[in-house]
């Protein structure tokens, strides 16, 4: 049986404002640290000259169904290129937890208004990919 209140936590890395969600459960330490991972990944990632890439992309989720134990990570960014984090992340959570299905996705929305005084890049983020999603209080129930 479900209990609705204790399946998700926030968490904050590195300015990355992350929801952690299980379909029944807490989220534990497992979900922690493929979250930490996922902000590592996205922050230092470089082409292939050797500079560093935009930080636009933002790690805004990560969710695990017990059912289909499959652990869905999303990420929101308002640049295209980010996508190539889809493969990089999936490819690297597949190499530590071998044969733990991981899936990864890259949310691209459109620019919010930067200019203004009281915009936060990943307050902006969050907000659209939840809007995009309808969130509702358990996924999967």
């Amino acid at each position: 049986m479900l209990v609705r209140g204790f399946h998700s936590a926030w968490i904050t890395i590195k300015g990355h404002r992350i929801l952690l969600e299980c379909r029944s459960g807490f989220p534990g330490e497992i979900m922690e640290f493929t979250a930490r991972l996922a902000v590592e990944i996205c922050d230092n990632r470089i082409d292939s000259s050797g500079r560093a890439r935009g930080k636009k992309a933002r790690v805004v989720g990560v969710y695990f169904n017990d059912k289909a134990y499959v652990t869905t990570v999303t990420m929101a960014s308002t640049e295209k290129e980010d996508c190539e984090l889809e493969g990089l992340l999936t490819d690297t959570l597949g190499n530590i937890f071998q044969g733990r299905p991981f899936d990864v996705q890259v949310i691209i929305v459109e620019r919010g208004n930067e200019t203004s005084d009281s915009y936060d890049h990943m307050e902006y983020l969050s907000s659209k990919v939840l809007e995009s999603f309808d969130l509702k209080p358990l996924r999967g129930a």
